[in-house]
């Protein structure tokens, strides 16, 4: 039989429990989230990088000798980072768009 005491600590245990929830460190996100949302946050964080890496590679690529000129290897690198961050965020901007549209064509 439980006593009135050991009630109140068992509901404050839960309690703390449940608003000290273990997260993932690099994304922040709790440790129970959906696999789903914690792939959509390495995927967008991963393109942000992409694009800030290629940004900085080409504008330092006119600060060394011969100034002004940007050589070919580091804009194609510039290149592949927009063609993966455009894919990673502009195919899921997309699917995302028309399955709405299919959403309000079925619901009327």
């Amino acid at each position: 039989m439980k006593t009135p005491n050991t009630q109140h600590t068992e509901q404050a245990s839960m309690q703390h429990s449940h608003t000290t929830e273990r997260n993932d460190p690099l994304t922040r996100l709790p440790l129970h989230a959906k696999p789903e949302k914690r792939l959509k946050h390495w995927q967008t964080g991963s393109a942000i990088g992409m694009l800030t890496s290629g940004t900085l590679l080409s504008v330092a690529g006119f600060c060394v000798p011969p100034l002004g000129e940007i050589s070919e290897s580091v804009l194609w690198f510039f290149g592949q980072c927009l063609l993966y961050a455009g894919s990673i965020l502009g195919v899921g901007a997309y699917v995302n768009c028309k399955i709405r549209e299919m959403g309000h064509r079925f619901n009327g």
